[in-house]
């Protein structure tokens, strides 16, 4: 990743006893291919062992990056992994919590960078956003009912396949990846804003991610704060 990413994460604990949030970042190579993968998850609030949910889907899903998603060529084929791999851990998770008649799921979004652009997948209230050129744009939707209930996760109620999509990233190009307890209070243009000037290098973002959290706690936020934030250099 050395000139061509610069990447860094917040995973903070907050006031809440545990932290049920759970990240990964992972860079692989395939002889020119290089790809990087983000994924953060955020345990259901409410229910049983949130932080072993987001904790199984995050490690399985670095794991299948290390060996098959680095490598796969062609988005068609790379969204079908994925949804098939989402799918394989709802029905993991489910059949896990019915043994111990409990329930646990857990939010997940990702996104998988290369050379062209990047893919990303989402189910649940974590978000994606990317900022380029001093603007901001929310990727994901929120699966969320009005009375901001969880319609969608992995793990608990009716399998639906996560949102995908593909888009090109340039130079300069960044991407936010972040739960809930992190967004939350924060318009996007706030947001925006702690990035505006050059955070060129992983010191500099560490800090800016650290002074949002921070924020964050004078706020009042009770929730984990997490989030992954990769920029690609402008060289």
């Amino acid at each position: 990743m050395q000139n061509q990413y610069y990447c860094s994460y917040l995973w903070e604990q907050g006031r809440r006893e545990s932290n049920q949030d759970s990240l990964a970042l992972w860079q692989m190579s395939k002889g020119r291919r290089s790809r990087l993968f983000g994924i953060v998850c955020d345990g259901i609030g409410g229910l049983l062992e949130g932080e072993n949910a987001s904790g199984y889907v995050t490690r399985q899903a670095a794991a299948w990056f290390r060996t098959r998603g680095y490598k796969i060529k062609g988005n068609r084929k790379l969204r079908a992994e994925l949804c098939q791999l989402m799918f394989q851990l709802h029905e993991e998770l489910r059949e896990y919590g019915e043994g111990k008649g409990i329930q646990s799921g857990t939010t997940t979004t990702f996104f998988l960078v290369e050379k062209a652009g990047f893919f990303w997948g989402h189910t649940g209230d974590s978000r994606l956003y990317l900022l380029r050129k001093g603007k901001i744009r929310q990727l994901t939707t929120d699966h969320q009912e009005k009375n901001g209930a969880l319609n969608r996760a992995i793990g608990v109620g009716e399998w639906k396949p996560p949102d995908t999509g593909w888009k090109r990233m340039k130079n300069g190009d960044a991407l936010l990846l972040c739960t809930d307890g992190f967004y939350r209070g924060l318009s996007k243009e706030e947001l925006c804003s702690c990035f505006q000037y050059e955070a060129a290098e992983e010191v500099q973002i560490t800090r800016i991610l650290k002074q949002i959290g921070e924020r964050k706690l004078s706020m009042g936020e009770r929730d984990n704060l997490s989030a992954l934030f990769c920029k690609r250099n402008k060289n």
